[in-house]
């Protein structure tokens, strides 16, 4: 009966210390749980507040990035003004200048169109021409008759004035074919050297010949100056010099101061003040014999 009783005693004694064993390991592995979930717990709080702290350090950054992008969009705002504020100005100063050359364009190509022909060619000679013709044609049709007249009669003493009279006019009157010759002879030189582009020299040329009366180089002189052709363009001294042409009847002249005279009173009215000045050459002279060289 006693070793029964003994087993059993031992039995006990041997369940308590397995009991005592497993709650010994219960309870280490329970503070050994409680110690990793405290470690667990402050690495997720450090880790925790580390991410809190660079997400706020990156709100910090984004705010600035946004802050900066809207000062560039506000600084870029005023530029975009300020370019369309200059390309307003811009086009305003374009179509400005756009409509001035327009408007340049436009009397410069009226003004060739008035001068649209290449020179003054009227239907007849011009009027020198004319009156210096008609006037060699009546003095030697005079001086025939009177020849003849005087063939047949007996010769005096009481003549010789007559004839001295009679040499005299025809010397008179070849001189000036002779110089007649030499301004024509110029004016063909000026057309010349004009359509050799030699625009100078054919300005010079048609200038002398038209303040020695030629009808035609008055014409050319005052198409030069209105073309700038050989000199600085002057189109009151070229409306001049056609005045001075209509005043001895050049049909182009004629009508080109009428156009003037209806659509440009103010420039006819300067124009025709300094016409008169035009009309005798400063050194008339000088001009003779640069034109009988030139024959």
């Amino acid at each position: 009966m006693k070793k029964p009783s003994q087993i059993f005693e031992w039995f006990e004694k041997m369940k308590a210390s397995y009991e005592q064993s497993v709650q010994s390991v219960l309870d280490r592995f329970e503070q050994n749980n409680l110690v990793q979930q405290k470690r667990f717990d402050k690495a997720m709080l450090e880790n925790f507040t580390n991410l809190k702290q660079a997400n706020k350090m990156q709100k910090q950054q984004y705010d600035e990035q946004i802050s900066q992008l809207h000062n560039d969009i506000v600084f870029y705002k005023q530029q975009i003004a300020q370019q369309n504020k200059s390309i307003e100005q811009l086009n305003s100063r374009y179509d400005a200048v756009v409509g001035r050359l327009l408007v340049e364009n436009n009397k410069q190509r009226d003004i060739k169109e008035i001068f649209s022909e290449d020179i003054f060619i009227p239907p007849q000679d011009n009027e020198m021409s004319l009156k210096n013709s008609v006037e060699h044609n009546g003095t030697d049709h005079v001086n025939t008759r009177e020849i003849q007249e005087n063939e047949c009669q007996p010769s005096s003493t009481s003549n010789e004035p007559f004839i001295d009279d009679l040499v005299q006019l025809t010397m008179d009157s070849t001189e000036s074919s002779n110089e007649q010759d030499a301004i024509n002879n110029m004016y063909e030189k000026a057309l010349l050297h004009r359509d050799n582009n030699e625009l100078e020299q054919s300005f010079a040329l048609f200038e002398q010949a038209a303040q020695l009366g030629h009808l035609k180089a008055m014409g050319a002189t005052g198409r030069a100056y209105f073309l700038a052709e050989g000199i600085d363009e002057n189109q009151v001294m070229g409306l001049a010099w056609l005045i001075n042409a209509a005043d001895k009847k050049l049909p182009q002249a004629i009508s080109r101061v009428n156009h003037f005279q209806e659509n440009d009173p103010d420039l006819y009215q300067q124009a025709l003040n300094i016409s008169l000045e035009t009309k005798t050459p400063a050194n008339e002279e000088q001009i003779y014999h640069n034109a009988r060289e030139l024959a």
